[in-house]
């Protein structure tokens, strides 16, 4: 007879099955967002949109500099005192992270579809790097796509929150599966990172292109209905 014990098998099987029911999950929303943005000739708002503030828009976005309308990243700020509280109370001081993951969900996510706002490009399938940065030191600004401020993070500030360190953390593909259709994208449990969570900061992510194809929307907290920018983390004894 080759093989474990049958109660060898029940004995792991129950094992895994304690373990996944022991995990706990926090979700929570940006507690800052913004888009920022290039602009470009053919943009309506502009050539040179470098130091305006969109912090107060209702969508978030990713477009490569090669797009018609300009370049467009999204930095995204998640406080997370509330997930350590969790996981300290769930467990003392005797847990570890098994997963993080970030929820996007677009009311404009059909291929090919142009926003209302003429700002935007047409939406577009492609590829985008999520970046982690360790400065948290930036607001969202008040600012909204028909009236830019200049009171919060800028495409011109980058350089700034970049010079704080950073670290890629993923590369995605992006199909656009419609609308109000939530994607979830998983992030690798990389140092930096885990290092915010364990420590109950803030964790700031930057969204960019990673080709000249993608043109992706998605909803900032500030107007979510449903479809805000989420972060799971879950933890486990």
């Amino acid at each position: 007879m080759s093989g474990r014990p049958a109660k060898y098998s029940l004995f792991l099987c129950l094992c895994a099955s304690a373990l996944a029911q022991a995990q706990v999950t926090f979700t929570g929303t940006t507690s800052d967002d913004a888009f920022l943005a290039t602009g470009s000739p053919s943009n309506p708002k502009g050539t040179n949109l470098t130091a305006l503030n969109f912090g107060l828009g209702g969508v978030l976005l990713v477009a490569s500099a090669a797009s018609t309308n300009g370049e467009f990243q999204s930095v995204l700020k998640f406080n997370l005192s509330g997930a350590t509280s969790l996981f300290h109370t769930s467990y003392g001081t005797g847990w570890t992270i098994s997963g993080i993951s970030i929820e996007l969900t677009s009311n404009v996510g059909t291929a090919g579809t142009q926003p209302d706002n003429p700002l935007f490009n047409p939406v577009c399938g492609g590829n985008f790097v999520i970046q982690w940065l360790a400065d948290d030191n930036w607001v969202e600004g008040s600012g909204r796509p028909n009236f830019p401020a200049t009171d919060g993070v800028t495409y011109s500030s980058l350089s700034n929150l970049l010079a704080g360190g950073h670290e890629i953390l993923c590369t995605n593909t992006y199909s656009p599966p419609g609308n109000n259709v939530h994607q979830t994208w998983s992030l690798p449990l990389q140092e930096g990172l885990l290092q915010d969570i364990a420590d109950g900061r803030a964790v700031s992510l930057r969204l960019y292109a990673a080709d000249d194809q993608i043109n992706y929307l998605f909803n900032s907290h500030n107007f979510g209905n449903g479809n805000e920018t989420l972060i799971h983390i879950t933890a486990a004894p």
